[in-house]
């Protein structure tokens, strides 16, 4: 009977934890949607799993925010600064991140479909996993970016900067690397077929294949 009691109230315990957690994680979601919506702004504020499709956040300031989850289609952060953010998991189809400060953000395993990210900064972003299917990065600077199992088939990559980047297991079919600059980057040849190589520099040289 008295082990039985123990762990009723054991497991009460735990319970009354779990929605305590979830309560406060409520709160401070509530509290970070709110800042967004009188400041326009969002630095290190907590939007996991929030709903942001076609909100427009250009040139808003969503530096180390937490946005793991967030649904984020068709949104336009234009502009924006994102540095440091979590947005592991996201799902980014369609959405405009042209000229947006990324360097060091987290998107494995986004949805990143169609997605403009043009002129944008991802120094030492995390992509891996992430698809960016049909993606437009043209201009990007990606230098020691991990790229590692993305999905960059049909991207346009034209000028993009993938220095030193690592492109392990990387899918390329389709896309476009006219002009862009892979010198230094973890890559094989073979990762790269299928690609347009126009004037692009590799690891091996410059390459003009499939123009």
């Amino acid at each position: 009977m008295t082990n039985l009691s123990g762990i009723l109230k054991h497991v009460a315990t735990v319970a009354v934890t779990t929605v305590a957690l979830a309560h406060s994680a409520h709160a401070l979601n509530l509290e970070s949607l709110t800042m967004l919506e009188t400041t326009g702004n969002c630095e290190r504020c907590d939007l996991s799993l929030a709903d942001l499709n076609n909100a427009d956040h250009s040139n808003a300031d969503f530096d180390y925010a937490n946005l793991a989850g967030a649904s984020m289609s068709s949104i336009n952060m234009s502009g924006a600064s994102m540095e440091g953010a979590n947005i592991y998991n996201a799902t980014l189809n369609s959405a405009n991140l042209s000229n947006a400060t990324l360097n060091i953000s987290n998107f494995y395993n986004a949805q990143m479909v169609s997605t403009n990210l043009s002129g944008a900064l991802l120094r030492k972003a995390d992509l891996s996993g992430a698809n960016l299917s049909q993606a437009n990065l043209s201009g990007a600077d990606m230098s020691d970016a991990l790229l590692d199992g993305a999905n960059l088939s049909n991207a346009n990559l034209n000028g993009v900067n993938m220095s030193t980047a690592d492109m392990t297991n990387v899918n390329v079919s389709g896309a476009d690397f006219t002009n862009a600059t892979l010198a230094g980057a973890i890559v094989l040849q073979s990762w790269l077929s299928g690609a347009i190589l126009c004037n692009t520099t590799t690891p091996w040289g410059v390459v003009n294949v499939n123009c």
